[in-house]
């Protein structure tokens, strides 16, 4: 068996235990609402000196491709996702991850990468893993923080460069409770490539 199909049903076997071990719900069905309480994002102001402290740098996101969306064929796109085209249910994440060409929704943009994922699509099996450890459209709890972590980490010592670098950027003394930081000596170096992804 060759090494793409072999990390493929690899993938395929940790995402199907995954679901069954957490619990994780089907997809989200199409027509299906889904209302989603946003905080209020304020800044931290420094009332003394009454200086606005800027937000904090955020260290990672998902993985995109680059630039928008086009939202003229978004419709085009979401039926072809409903039948199954892993790169179409990619796409669909990332517009209700971003809120573009759509309503902005962690939940919509989780379940539309997992469904992706579960076709081995290796990008959305990233994001999908990235929103379980930052605690993205999936309850905030351990379960999701390891297995979005354990996601991330298999990646890494694929050689999945962004899961590498997401990995090299986390500050793991500032996250209470968290796994520790993995052994950089299990990874690949930072020149390997991804995997390769079926479309």
């Amino acid at each position: 068996m060759s090494t793409p199909k072999k990390i493929s049903l690899i993938i395929a076997v940790v995402i199907i235990i995954g679901m069954a071990y957490f619990n994780i719900p089907e997809p989200i069905q199409k027509n299906e609402a889904v209302l989603v309480d946003e905080p209020d994002v304020k800044k931290d102001i420094d009332i003394e000196n009454e200086i606005e402290n800027p937000e904090p740098k955020v260290i990672a996101d998902i993985v995109a491709p680059e630039g928008d969306l086009d939202c003229s064929t978004f419709p085009e796109l979401v039926k072809q996702a409903e039948g199954n085209d892993p790169e179409s249910m990619y796409k669909v994440g990332i517009a209700f991850y971003r809120g573009q060409c759509t309503h902005h929704s962690f939940e919509l943009a989780y379940s539309w990468f997992t469904s992706a994922a579960m076709k081995e699509h290796v990008d959305a099996y990233y994001n999908s893993g990235f929103m379980m450890h930052r605690s993205l459209g999936v309850p905030s709890n351990r379960d999701y923080l390891e297995r979005g972590f354990t996601i991330i980490t298999d990646l890494a010592a694929q050689g999945y460069q962004p899961a590498i670098d997401y990995l090299s950027e986390i500050d793991y003394s500032k996250i209470e409770g968290h796994l520790g930081k993995p052994d950089p000596e299990k990874y690949v170096p930072s020149t390997a490539k991804k995997p390769a992804t079926t479309q």
